[in-house]
């Protein structure tokens, strides 16, 4: 029987199981790896320490994934949301913005016993911080971001004010979120998009790996050591990408992607190519105005023959993106365990080239005597790696960055598949014909 006192524990949503068999891996093999989401303000006024503090606690009122945790070792994985709690408001004094950044997201936040949520006030010689920082298994990037800290800085002005805070009424907590989202997959809703993959994914083998989305078969887990490569796209591609995008009526995402998946195929020479790349269902479940993880995985796999013309992947690529987002309810996990079960048990977690596109940078916000700008700090390495390439795409500045385990990857593999990405959307501007055998030749 449940103590009263104890909250009820609930399964987790989708998007957040697969982050609590990542901590559950750490935490077998003995390490303690931050997995987290962090933004930083750069402050102009004064900052009453004490006010946000009460702000804060009334978002994650509001928010139940805020005082979220995720106990012990259930199966499948619950969640329990723990009573409304002060959130205290930390001080730190560095050097540099940078320091400050690197040193609040580098620490662990646990996920088992909480909090998940922290602030930390940085005293630096640049001026003065607001650093954010939640697990990100209770929220998803920048859309989470800015509404906490749209509501928090409202919150923050009523209570200056000796007011109330004047929000609109959420149109349901994240735990009914992920209520009804599993809900939506019944039995037939579920049979009927497996069917869908089984047909878009190779035949099922004793040895899965092989066939993955990865430059090299079993990459291993999660791996602390890690490395970014980035490299920038010609002014000649940025150019030609208007025109590119009308011409195979798609968006800059999926003709990268296409890219992607031919520097994939001349680089490991693997007959079908494929890659992991993030849905977000918030819009689909009308989820708006949450804080919670909304993001699950779609796999987009294609045969790659070298003799294949690049226009032609690129139409495959973009046919096929349509049609992961409209099955891509079913996350990739689920997909997995279904059709390679005997490899689910072997490998907890797959390896995989993971491609994503920079989300849109959080907003300014301000409150009664202060403002707050947000901070976008240089490259750091980061904290965090799962398995296999994550491979982003910053669509402001035309670039490539790739986030890799150095034990697994070869830095100058790395900068070769970027390179050569590149080169392959730069020939769907010049060169629609070339085809995918011919970036083999090509120089890294």
């Amino acid at each position: 029987m449940t103590d009263d006192r104890t909250p009820a524990a609930e399964r987790v949503g989708w998007f957040q199981e697969r982050r609590v068999l990542l901590e559950r891996l750490d935490r077998k093999e003995g390490t303690a790896r931050a997995d987290n989401i962090t933004v930083a303000y750069r402050l102009v006024g004064a900052l009453d320490e004490d006010l946000l503090a009460r702000a804060a606690a009334l978002v994650a009122q509001r928010h139940e994934p805020l005082r979220t945790v995720f106990p012990g070792d259930a199966s499948p994985p619950v969640a329990r949301v723990l009573p409304s709690a002060p959130v205290p408001v930390e001080r730190l004094c560095t050097a540099t913005e940078e320091e400050a950044v690197r040193t609040v997201s580098a620490q662990w936040l646990d996920i088992q016993q909480g909090p998940v949520l922290r602030l930390v006030h940085v005293f630096c010689e640049d001026g003065e911080l607001l650093v954010i920082c939640y697990a990100h298994i209770v929220g998803d990037g920048v859309e989470s971001v800015n509404v906490l800290t749209r509501e928090l800085a409202e919150c923050y002005g009523a209570l200056t004010a000796g007011d109330d805070a004047d929000l609109p009424p959420l149109p349901f907590g994240y735990g009914e979120f992920a209520r009804r989202h599993r809900t939506t997959l019944d039995d037939e809703t579920r049979a009927a998009l497996l069917d869908h993959w089984r047909g878009r994914l190779p035949p099922h083998s004793p040895d899965p790996p092989v066939h993955l989305p990865t430059l090299t078969p079993g990459s291993g887990t999660a791996l602390g050591t890690a490395a970014v490569v980035r490299v920038q796209a010609s002014e000649a591609l940025v150019r030609g990408l208007p025109e590119l995008r009308g011409r195979y009526r798609t968006t800059t995402f999926t003709l990268f992607m296409a890219g992607l998946l031919a520097a994939v195929r001349s680089l490991a020479d693997q007959p079908e190519v494929g890659a992991l790349f993030a849905v977000d269902v918030r819009s689909r479940y009308r989820a708006s105005g949450l804080i919670g993880s909304f993001s699950t995985l779609s796999v987009l796999w294609l045969p790659a023959d070298p003799d294949m013309r690049l226009d032609e992947l690129a139409a495959q690529v973009r046919t096929r993106v349509l049609e992961a987002f409209v099955h891509g309810a079913l996350p990739f996990d689920e997909i997995i365990r279904e059709v390679y079960p005997q490899w689910w048990e072997d490998v907890e977690s797959p390896p995989y080239v993971f491609f994503s596109t920079s989300a849109p940078r959080p907003r300014p916000w301000q409150a009664p005597g202060v403002e707050a700008h947000p901070v976008i700090p240089r490259d750091h390495s980061p904290r965090h790696l799962h398995p296999g390439l994550k491979v982003v795409l910053d669509t402001e500045q035309t670039a490539l960055s790739c986030q890799y385990a150095v034990a697994a990857f070869a830095p100058d593999v790395v900068r070769a598949l970027l390179n050569r990405t590149l080169e392959a959307v730069e020939r769907l501007v010049t060169r629609p014909d070339s085809l995918v055998r011919e970036l083999a030749g090509s120089p890294d």
